[in-house]
């Protein structure tokens, strides 16, 4: 992906306002994991999806000491022409309607 592509948005939660299982599927979980929601096109293969998702575990370990564990991702795949960048249009629209 190019590094320009990307957007983020943060957004925080009082204690008491988010929850997480702190043990589903063997993963131990603190009262500090965050979430990370991707929209992500459709058409990315598994293989991209497994690499994302690693990427983005070992960057936050990494820089910033988040645990593994505290670090749950969703990947929401997206037709391309779903995403639009500004203007009112998308750029992988192709008018076949």
């Amino acid at each position: 992906m190019p590094p320009e592509d990307k957007f983020v948005v943060i957004d925080e939660h009082r204690e008491g306002f988010m929850f997480l299982h702190p043990t589903y599927k063997d993963v131990e979980c603190s009262a500090g994991a965050i979430v990370i929601s991707v929209h992500i096109p459709a058409s990315r293969p598994m293989a991209e999806k497994r690499k994302l998702l690693s990427e983005i575990v070992q960057r936050l370990h990494d820089n910033v000491g988040i645990r593994p564990d505290d670090v749950f991702v969703t990947l929401i795949p997206l037709p391309s022409e779903n995403f639009s960048f500004g203007q009112g249009f998308s750029p992988f629209d192709k008018g076949d309607d």
